[in-house]
């Protein structure tokens, strides 16, 4: 008899990484490891602060002094830091789950305004040459779509000793595709660091931190990774639209779209039957009840990824799905101090909606009313309620909560969408996910596009799958 390896939708789905879900046992398999100068992993660890008041000057050894003092103001003070000699120590076939990068706050810091992490900091930066006129300042981490990882507000002022946590995943797991080949990924050049100003006036602020070289060891920057081994019995894989496969990455297509039902900040304007089809850059979904001069209004963000296929499986083995994660990437644009968490519903979307090509204006797509208007009839195919959260529109899977850029990336998942996924992977309907914010707020997350003002596919909205490696049963 003939033996055929196939994928089954029949297996244990949980929920994933998001801090509300429940443990699953691919999870129980991550592994986490801490890289910092003198650790026992023989980690390097390169980094320094560069200044725009004494361009031509060197700061090693002086700790990670980021600054920005305002409009007129002297020029802030962007660092970098690089962690070299790490991915020796992570297995190759490995998939990356989660990167920290932990700063610990030195005397020096007020803690106002944004500290801001950016990928692929400088191609070339040393801690015994750089200075801010050979590394080009901040334009290195000042992207507005590009090259930002992550921004934390401080509330407070920062603490001696107090810890900032910055999510670098993104980061980590282009460097190690580019670590296991160097055709793939962006090579280590690391993150920079800088501190936006905490509004539009631009008020001064520091965030300082200690560096590799303080006496102390536990002081010292610090890398945590956690990620998945290949041994443990579990492959897991990003679906995000990237230009060939990589190690941890299966490239797909990908649709999305804005739909809209009035425009924000206390406008009134009705946008519920303008596409938003053609948008490159953020999808901002958002609830809002506010007054006029707040954030008002109500979207919703609809992303599809066609054609999904399966990863090719070890030899003698076959995949079957364990869990399935959505993944989005938080952002923000440079100077403007507004942030408004919110919380998320996942829902599996009934209707077979067109992506359409516009960006606000009256072109054949889903809007807010209808989830494939029609140039001649706007009223054709409507949702059953507008926005698409109808009973016959679509089904609720689960709930995120608190989101915010603070976040950085966000994986999280549950039951039903596991399933979800595993049935597009046999060839299913897919009519993709909806996204709806239920609380007064605001995301905007990057959307699952590609182009102008977005060009980092590490960043792009995408999924996570992870797979059982079962072996082949025998024939009998």
């Amino acid at each position: 008899m003939k033996c055929t390896a196939f994928v089954s939708a029949a297996l244990v789905f949980a929920v994933g990484f998001d801090a509300q879900a429940q443990t699953t046992d691919w999870r129980s398999h991550l592994v986490t490891t801490v890289f910092y100068e003198g650790d026992s992993f023989g980690t390097s660890v390169v980094d320094v602060y560069v200044d725009g008041a004494s361009p031509d000057t060197n700061f090693n050894g002086q700790g990670l002094n980021l600054k920005w003092t305002g409009a007129g103001g002297v020029p802030e003070r962007p660092g970098y830091v690089r962690f070299d000699n790490i991915f020796g120590d992570i297995p190759m076939g490995s998939f990356i789950t989660r990167a920290t990068l932990r700063l610990t706050a030195s005397a020096a810091s007020t803690g106002k305004g944004q500290l801001k992490a950016g990928t692929r900091g400088y191609s070339n930066f040393s801690e015994s040459a750089s200075t801010y006129n050979n590394l080009a300042g901040r334009n290195n981490v000042r992207g507005r779509y590009f090259d930002q990882l992550y921004s934390k507000d401080f509330m407070a002022n920062l603490s001696t000793g107090s810890v900032a946590e910055v999510d670098v995943t993104p980061a980590i797991r282009a460097f190690f595709d580019n670590y296991q080949d160097s055709n793939q990924g962006w090579p280590n050049w690391g993150i920079a660091l800088n501190v936006n100003p905490p509004g539009a006036a631009g008020e001064p602020g520091t965030a300082s931190f200690y560096d590799s070289e303080y006496p102390k060891a536990e002081y010292r920057p610090r890398l945590e990774v956690e990620y998945l081994p290949l041994s443990s019995g579990y492959m897991a894989r990003a679906y995000q639209p990237v230009p060939a496969p990589t190690a941890q990455i299966m490239p797909t297509a990908v649709q999305d779209t804005l739909i809209r039902g009035q425009n924000r900040d206390g406008g009134t304007a009705d946008l519920s039957n303008k596409n938003y089809g053609a948008r490159l850059d953020t999808l901002p979904v958002r609830w809002s009840d506010g007054p006029a001069g707040q954030y008002r209004g109500s979207s919703s963000a609809l992303l599809r990824w066609p054609g999904l296929t399966m990863p090719v499986p070890p030899p003698g083995t076959m995949l079957e799905v364990a869990d399935a994660l959505i993944r989005l990437n938080a952002t923000d644009y440079w100077n403007v101090y507004q942030d408004l968490p919110c919380n998320l519903e996942v829902r599996a979307v009934s209707r077979p909606w067109s992506e359409g090509w516009g960006n606000g204006v009256d072109v054949p797509g889903a809007t807010y009313n209808s989830f494939k208007r029609s140039a001649c009839d706007p009223a054709m195919n409507a949702w059953q309620v507008p926005g698409g959260y109808g009973a016959q529109d679509s089904a609720f899977l689960f709930g995120i909560l608190g989101v915010s850029r603070a976040r950085g990336e966000i994986a999280s998942g549950s039951a039903e969408l596991a399933q979800l996924v595993a049935s597009w992977l046999e060839g299913e309907t897919n009519n993709g996910l909806l996204l709806r914010a239920t609380s007064n707020g605001d995301f905007d997350m990057l959307s699952g596009n590609i182009g102008s003002g977005h060009l980092d596919p590490y960043l792009s909205a995408g999924l996570i799958v992870i797979f059982k490696v079962q072996p082949i049963p025998a024939c009998q």
